[in-house]
């Protein structure tokens, strides 16, 4: 929570936690209670989110320790970003 986490330790710990890209998800609303949306700009990871069920997600803007944490509706974040989004979820 105090640290940075850079993109390719995120993915490396959620590899670690048996978490796998989904593929075939294309769909918002296929998402499931402890998925992990990743949002990527071309081939960088910009920003994540653990979603609590398919229309909220645990959220923070930013990663210094001023910036608050919230519960917000998923589809609210994806306008936040551009990019195209991954769901990663525990096999």
């Amino acid at each position: 929570i105090n640290e940075w986490v850079f993109a390719d330790t995120l993915l490396l710990f959620l590899e670690a936690k048996d978490y796998s890209k989904i593929e075939n998800i294309k769909k918002i609303d296929l998402i499931k209670s402890e998925d992990v949306l990743i949002i990527f700009d071309g081939k960088n990871l910009i920003h994540a989110v653990f979603c609590l069920d398919k229309d909220l997600c645990f959220n923070k803007f930013g990663q210094t320790m001023h910036e608050i944490w919230s519960i917000s509706k998923i589809n609210d974040v994806l306008g936040e970003f551009k990019g195209q989004w991954k769901i990663y979820r525990k096999k």
